[in-house]
Formats: C-alpha cells, structure tokens, sequence
C-alpha cells in the first residue's frame, strides 16, 4: 500500500472537494498499529447546517486493516522505508512483507468522523446522511492507494 501519486487521502462534507485540512496525514496515534495490520490517516472537515448556515468541525479518520483472509487474523505492515521506498507524495506507505507466504488477505478501508474530539467515531456517510445539510451539497471521500506485491 502506497500513498497516491496525485489525490490525497481526505474526507469532505462541505461539497468543495478535497482541500486544507481535509488533506489527512498519516497518524501515529491509536487506532495505527502496523504491528497488528493497522494503519490510521486522520484529518478534518467541515459540515455546514441548512437551517442556520453554521459551520461544525468535525475530525476525521480513515483506518486500513490488513488481515489473512479469514477477517480476523492481524497481518503486520512494515513501513516501505524498510525497503528502501520513499512514499509518491511523502505521507507514507506500508508493505505486507513476504506476501506470497501469506497467500490471500483482505484490506478494509473505513473513513469515519468525530463530532466529539476523537472519542468516538461514526462512519462517515452515517453522519452525512443524517445532518441536514444544504441541498446539492455532496460528501467526498478519496483514498487512492495502490496494491502491489513482486
């Protein structure tokens, strides 16, 4: 898993695509545990409330699980510096090492919000779909990573 080549990872509610604070960065803060195939991504957006044309911050996440094909057992991720690659726009990227020893394995990917500084965590459609948010307006999501084994 590597890091895009030119979109950056990112959730939006406010319609205006994928911009400033919305671009996420590679978190070392819990969920992220590469030992136990996790890897967070956590940024910040903005919805904005149809009936008062108030503004809510709210922080964002996506988290990446990587496991054996059975769901539940953890595969650990090395970072690709360990392999002598430097991530396509420096945010980071992450390796399954000896991947064809493992055979199958299964990525999840879930982009989440926080309307409480981080102590939980909603999906983020979940959120959207039940904001009443200005008409038109459009949720984005973007997590571009590549998939590559040798």
């Amino acid at each position: 898993m590597d890091d895009p080549a030119t979109a950056p990872y990112g959730i939006s509610m406010d319609g205006s695509g994928i911009t400033g604070g919305e671009v996420m960065a590679l978190s070392v803060n819990p969920p992220t545990n590469p030992g136990s195939g996790v890897v967070a991504f956590t940024g910040q957006t903005q919805i904005i409330n149809a009936q008062t044309n108030g503004a809510t911050t709210l922080l964002t996440r996506i988290v990446v699980t990587v496991t054996q094909s059975d769901g539940v057992t953890p595969i650990p991720l090395q970072g690709v510096d360990t392999f002598g690659i430097t991530p396509r726009m420096g945010i980071g990227g992450f390796e399954i090492p000896n991947a064809g020893g493992i055979g199958a394995y299964r990525v999840n990917m879930k982009g989440e919000v926080s309307q409480n500084g981080g102590t939980t965590w909603i999906p983020y459609l979940n959120y959207f779909d039940s904001f009443t948010t200005i008409p038109g307006t459009v949720a984005g999501y973007s997590f571009g990573a590549s998939f590559y084994d040798k």
